[in-house]
């Protein structure tokens, strides 16, 4: 099991927005989120980031149909 496992990724609890979409985008799937003390906050994943920027999928989650509308080639 050990060769599948990796050390998580500590960010404070502090940390901007700026910060968590660099390491997320540096290939690191989940972040361990620490306070001050060193405790455990929580975890931060991509999903997270994601449904903070845009907002959930609320329609798509209810199994109705999510209008989408191309605007340009490969741009919705």
């Amino acid at each position: 099991m050990q060769p599948y496992l990796a050390p998580l990724q500590r960010i404070a609890e502090t940390a901007s927005l700026a910060e968590l979409l660099a390491l997320i985008r540096d290939d690191t799937p989940m972040l361990l989120v620490v306070d001050a003390h060193g405790g455990t906050e929580g975890l931060v994943t991509i999903a997270d980031l994601t449904s903070e920027i845009v907002g959930e999928e609320e329609d798509a989650a209810h199994g109705q149909p999510v209008a989408v509308r191309t605007m340009a080639p490969g741009h919705w």
